[in-house]
């Protein structure tokens, strides 16, 4: 005689996201270097996966990497604050923000499949450079589904992958150049936008590019801004309609900061040779809290 319990059975997708938990485990593991919080991540994606109606789940592995991918970039940053704020006499597992490890023989052979050497460089990046780094120089995602992990576009998860493939490639001058580079084009765009923003009238002086465009997620052309602008005078009299703006500081590079009647609005820039080349705004509220913003 069956009881209910005998009729409990794991959903379809549930079942196939068990059979991927290794791969799943191995890209959590990569992303944070720590078997245990692995685990977590793993355990609690297969969670909120349970919890999620499978007519949302248009896509099962898109669904886990972001899932997986958010969950270790919210790890990363939480543990980036938690090593700033260590005293400077505590062991190097706690300087670095890890947790404790309670596996050593399990964790040194994860580490050494992985590369001890890449996991110590892995550390000395930015969260948001971490991720796309793995998830697109390691494993080969798409730049598309690396965008989705970082609420950013296509445009900027690349800039993030090559900032982190410079890292990497031991080019110590490379980030903090690129850094005041990018924050030069920041303070130029808001200089010109406390007033009327010149879209041609000065030509190459313009921070933005002749080519630039502009992408607003659906919050932020809900509160005005076009979904998709190309080219220096158009994109220059969308951001007119800014308020308040401000710098800020995303991912370690500049960014602008301000609102839309009452709606929070973040601009990320893509700054090449050409001069900002892409504009992203952002108004979701559930992306801006993935970002890593200080103001």
């Amino acid at each position: 005689m069956s009881t209910p319990l005998d009729d409990v059975r794991p959903s379809p997708l549930v079942a196939e996201a068990e059979e991927r938990r290794a791969w799943l485990h191995d890209l959590a593991y990569r992303l944070l270097g720590s078997a245990s919080e692995a685990d977590t991540v793993v355990e609690r994606t297969l969670d909120r996966l349970r919890a999620t109606p499978e007519s949302d789940v248009l896509d099962l592995g898109t669904w886990l990497v972001t899932d997986v991918g958010r969950d270790a970039l919210r790890r990363l940053r939480e543990r980036r604050y938690r090593r700033a704020a260590q005293p400077v006499d505590t062991d190097v597992a706690e300087a670095a923000g890890l947790p404790a490890v309670d596996d050593p023989a399990r964790e040194a052979g994860l580490a050494q499949e992985v590369g001890v050497t890449l996991l110590a460089d892995l550390e000395g990046l930015a969260p948001a450079e971490r991720v796309a780094h793995v998830l697109h120089d390691v494993l080969g995602l798409h730049f598309e589904d690396v965008a989705g992990v970082l609420g950013r576009t296509s445009c900027a998860a690349r800039q993030l992958a090559g900032r982190a493939r410079a890292e990497l490639d031991l080019l110590d001058h490379a980030r903090p150049t690129a850094a005041e580079e990018h924050r030069a084009f920041v303070v130029s765009l808001l200089s010109r936008m406390s007033g009327p923003l010149p879209a041609g009238a000065d030509g190459a002086r313009s921070p933005l590019a002749q080519t630039v465009e502009l992408r607003s997620d659906a919050a932020a052309a809900r509160a005005g801004l076009p979904d998709h602008a190309v080219g220096r005078a158009r994109v220059a009299a969308a951001l007119e309609s800014l308020q308040e703006p401000r710098p800020v500081v995303l991912d370690g590079y500049a960014a602008i900061a301000g609102h839309l009647a009452t709606e929070p609005v973040l601009v990320g820039l893509v700054v090449d040779d050409e001069g900002v080349t892409q504009i992203d705004a952002i108004a979701d509220p559930v992306v801006l809290d993935l970002l890593d913003l200080h103001g």
